[in-house]
């Protein structure tokens, strides 16, 4: 079977190919017990606030949260295209991901941090979709950001693949960099946050290159699966 395209019966497609939902499936709960677990274990141990009088300079834009919001839709895109391009390329940004939870949880665990936020005035759309998130997401572990980090190796995922476009890389970058601005300019993250995600993300891509973490994903495969996809 082409690797790159998944039939069902009467010819139709699937939208990605089979061999990514083992990892999807895998690193979506990885996702979660990172930053849930770590949330639950953590939440009896002082938060530290590392706010400078820089951060305290960014005033709030709530009408950034179009942005900040947008970034699952970034997000999603940047995987779809990864899953569809190779599986050893697939199985490499997954093994990355899971490599960037993993440094994410010991860092919350061990240096759990929190901020301040100001007052917010819900006076329109923006302020009140704000409101929403500041409910459900509360302000901890917030170094490194995730945010930031899954953006960055979805724009540096985009740079591997040869069959994704210039615009689209450069689209990835421009992508990245105003979702960071976001986390900062709707008070979820400060500017320590954000250079963190990033270097979180480059050196979960200079770990799951060096020790071949793809494989371990070649060998999920065979061994709940008995096949090769």
């Amino acid at each position: 079977m082409n690797e790159n395209v998944t039939k069902l019966k009467g010819g139709r497609r699937l939208p990605l190919p089979t061999y990514s939902f083992l990892p999807l499936v895998f690193t979506v709960l990885c996702h979660f017990i990172c930053y849930t677990g770590s949330s639950f274990i953590n939440r009896g141990f002082p938060h530290h606030d590392v706010e400078t009088a820089l951060d305290a300079m960014i005033p709030l834009c709530p009408e950034w949260v179009i942005v900040y919001v947008g970034t699952f839709f970034f997000w999603m895109a940047g995987l779809v295209m990864i899953m569809r391009e190779r599986k050893d390329k697939c199985f490499e940004l997954f093994a990355c991901l899971n490599v960037s939870y993993v440094i994410c949880f010991a860092i919350f665990l061990l240096f759990p941090t929190t901020m301040v936020r100001p007052e917010l005035e819900v006076t329109d759309y923006a302020s009140r979709l704000l409101s929403v998130i500041w409910s459900l997401d509360r302000p901890i572990n917030l170094f490194p950001s995730m945010h930031c980090s899954l953006s960055w190796l979805c724009f540096r995922a985009s740079q591997r693949c040869e069959r994704t476009s210039r615009f689209y890389r450069l689209f990835s970058l421009a992508a990245a960099l105003l979702i960071s601005a976001s986390t900062v300019l709707v008070k979820q993250h400060i500017i320590v946050d954000i250079l963190g995600g990033v270097l979180v993300a480059e050196l979960s891509l200079l770990i799951g290159t060096k020790i071949n973490g793809k494989n371990f994903f070649f060998y999920l495969e065979k061994k709940l699966l008995k096949r090769s996809l």
